[in-house]
């Protein structure tokens, strides 16, 4: 039972370390950080993801094959200023 435990946890921590640094979903004190920094052969992702309450789906498009960044990001289909998603929580 507890390699079970260990091999869930390890499962877990390499889960969370692709959705939060290679898939730029990053949780901090005011929000959900996005920085997506994916492999530029990738034509974007699409994630569910619960959020402090709330279920996210969240769809990245990458149609110029860059690595890392966006040119805008829509919540809601409201442009955000910043890479944050905070008003909508």
């Amino acid at each position: 039972m507890m390699y079970l435990v260990k091999d869930l946890y390890t499962f877990y921590l390499i889960f969370v370390g692709c959705v939060e640094f290679i898939m730029g979903m990053r949780p901090d004190f005011y929000g959900l950080r996005v920085a997506p920094s994916i492999p530029s052969e990738w034509d974007g992702f699409e994630i569910e993801k619960d959020f402090r309450g709330k279920h996210l789906h969240i769809v990245v498009k990458n149609p110029n094959h860059v690595e890392s960044g966006f040119s805008k990001m829509l919540v809601n289909g409201v442009e955000m200023a910043v890479r944050l998603i905070i008003k909508f929580m």
